[in-house]
């Protein structure tokens, strides 16, 4: 094998891993905006059970216990 060819095969080599680097690069660039979804809707469950609470025991006060 000469070395053109040598170094045609590694280029090829070197173009896979740089497509595989940005596929993975992809994927964690998604999973961090699912992970931001996720949190932004925790968060919204929060708020609406603190609410929730907060009008129960408003209700609970307003009542002879």
């Amino acid at each position: 094998m000469t070395d053109t060819e040598k170094l045609k095969k590694l280029e090829a080599k070197l173009i896979l891993v740089e497509s595989l680097v940005d596929g993975v690069a992809l994927i964690v660039e998604r999973q961090d905006i699912v992970i931001d979804s996720q949190k932004r809707t925790i968060e919204g469950l929060r708020m609406f059970i603190k609410g929730q609470t907060n009008n129960s025991l408003e209700m609970l006060a307003g009542r002879d216990i």
